[in-house]
Parts: structure tokens; C-alpha cells; sequence
């Protein structure tokens, strides 16, 4: 069975281009637009792992991870942070809400896939 993605995003033309990217090699890719809608995706059905945008509305990136990440049933889920910003604000809350890694936009998608599949094991 292909490992699932969930890739959430505010962004339709970056959702697009991470789900083709996904299916691509094969991975099973869900998606959502941002983090609120992302939770409830993840309850009734938790992906293997997740790459989500930082800024976004309702429940920006960091929070969301920082939800994932402190919840027993989730944790385990990996997650990516994808981002267009890159200050000390966001490296700092980077390490506070633990995400598995933290890719800055634009990113190469051969690099990205790398990581999943580390990731994935």
C-alpha cells in the first residue's frame, strides 16, 4: 500500500505542485487548506506523514504542528514546515513546536523528496 501525504496549504498552486510532486513517485496524497481543516482530515484518517505551509489563516503552521506534535495519537506523524520566511521568529518557534523538518520555499523538489523518504524510512 503507497504511504499517504497530507499537504496542507492556503496556497492552491503550491498544493498542486507538491501533489503532483507526491504522486509522482508514487505516494498517496490528500490535502487541506490549512491547519483546522488539516485536524480534522488527520482524526478520521492520519496520513504517514505531512507537509504544511507556515502562514497560513485560521491555524497557522506552527501551531498546527505544535498540536500534532504534543497529541499522543499524532505524534508519531512526521512534519515538514514549508516556508517563504526565514527570521529568527520563525527558527525559534521552529524548535519550540519540534517538526521534523523545516524546508525554506522555494524548494527543490528532488531535496524535498529526499527528506520524505528519510522521513517514511
Amino acid at each position: 500500500m503507497a504511504k499517504r501525504i497530507l499537504v496542507v496549504d492556503d496556497d492552491p498552486e503550491i498544493r498542486n505542485l507538491l501533489r503532483m510532486t507526491f504522486e509522482s513517485v508514487g505516494y498517496e496524497v490528500k490535502t487541506a487548506l490549512d491547519g483546522r481543516i488539516a485536524l480534522d482530515t488527520i482524526k478520521n484518517d492520519p496520513p504517514d506523514l505531512i507537509t504544511s505551509d507556515v502562514i497560513m489563516p485560521t491555524l497557522n503552521g506552527f501551531e498546527f504542528c505544535d498540536r500534532i506534535k504534543k497529541d499522543k495519537e499524532l505524534q508519531h506523524i512526521p512534519v515538514i514546515l514549508l516556508t517563504s520566511r526565514d527570521d529568527e521568529a520563525n527558527l525559534f518557534y521552529h524548535d519550540f513546536t519540534e517538526p521534523d523538518a523545516y524546508i525554506k520555499k522555494p524548494f527543490d523538489a528532488e531535496e524535498l523528496l529526499e527528506i520524505v523518504r528519510k522521513l517514511l524510512g
